[in-house]
């Protein structure tokens, strides 16, 4: 995750190590003895060499970790509650969650996390660590997938509901209206992997999945 980061993004260290209270990504990435000059390979080679035991209640932290930087205000909580699907999409699929609440979801069990991105997307640009990946369209002739209804009916499994995730947000109706035209229940997670793009045509620097630091991997 810290290879992925902008150089400016400040961090916060969880000790006091002699006052200084906080740095940046790129101060890590010139100063910091395990990461500068350093590939993000190297990077993990060198903590894995180390033998490190797992930190205790690591499995309760993480999960509060991710949580709190969440807004609790009245718009904040929005966040952590599904949204019916408006407009033109009304009624044709469950609704649209955030990434936030979808990932709740995920480690709680209430629901499977289907990546409906191409297989190129999710080897190139990256992907959710135990994320189904069932295609909506396969690149480079962005075809339909043939393979997609039974395959996301075998997500489902004994009636779990669906969240599904594309690059940002778009390919992800389209999967969720199918998949509920099968029966299932289906949610479309907003932003998507990337987000939208900024000002710059840059995606993953004002909202998706990355953005808001949950789990994700890179080959």
């Amino acid at each position: 995750m810290l290879f992925a980061l902008p150089d400016a993004t400040t961090v916060w260290p969880g000790h006091d190590y002699q006052g200084r209270t906080h740095s940046s990504i790129g101060q890590e990435k010139a100063s910091n003895a395990r990461v500068a000059g350093k590939t993000e390979a190297e990077f993990v080679a060198i903590m894995d060499g180390l033998g490190l035991p797992k930190p205790r209640r690591m499995d309760e932290a993480v999960p509060a970790n991710l949580t709190s930087g969440i807004r609790h205000d009245a718009d904040g909580a929005l966040l952590m509650q599904p949204r019916p699907a408006a407009g033109a999409h009304a009624g044709t699929y469950a609704g649209d969650v955030s990434p936030q609440l979808a990932w709740q979801w995920v480690q709680s069990g209430q629901a499977v996390l289907v990546d409906v991105r191409t297989d190129a997307e999710r080897e190139w640009v990256g992907f959710v660590p135990g994320a189904v990946p069932v295609a909506w369209k396969q690149w480079p002739g962005m075809a339909l997938n043939p393979q997609f209804d039974d395959a996301v009916r075998q997500a489902a499994g004994d009636g779990l509901q669906l969240v599904l995730l594309c690059r940002s947000g778009v390919r992800s109706i389209a999967a969720a209206k199918r998949a509920t035209e099968l029966g299932l229940q289906a949610y479309n997670i907003l932003e998507g992997f990337e987000g939208d793009p900024d000002a710059s045509a840059q995606r993953g620097r004002q909202g998706g999945w990355r953005f808001h630091g949950l789990p994700w991997r890179q080959n």
